[in-house]
């Protein structure tokens, strides 16, 4: 038997920059990670991806399946990219 399925995944964010987050830093004070020039802004942003998905029963009746995918974090000047797949074996 085999299985395939895809799936599209999309949201947005409106989010309000501040000071409460990361970690202390030996630099006078300002959190790791801390944009000076954030703070009290708002910003917009969205993550789009995919996500593709087979399974399927091989030699012995084990069941295999595999999926990959891809996110994207779009969001005015900072964006990210993720991929992941995996592959896995039921005993």
């Amino acid at each position: 038997m085999r299985r395939a399925t895809a799936t599209f995944h999309a949201d947005w964010r409106h989010e309000y920059c501040d000071s409460h987050f990361g970690t202390q830093a030996a630099f006078e004070g300002v959190p790791q990670g801390f944009d000076l020039n954030s703070v009290g802004r708002e910003r917009d942003s969205a993550d789009l991806g995919f996500d593709l998905k087979t399974s399927w029963t091989g030699r012995g009746g084990r069941l295999w399946t595999a999926t990959a995918g891809y996110s994207a974090n779009l969001a005015k000047n900072y964006q990210s990219q993720v991929y992941h797949a995996t592959l896995g074996l039921a005993f």
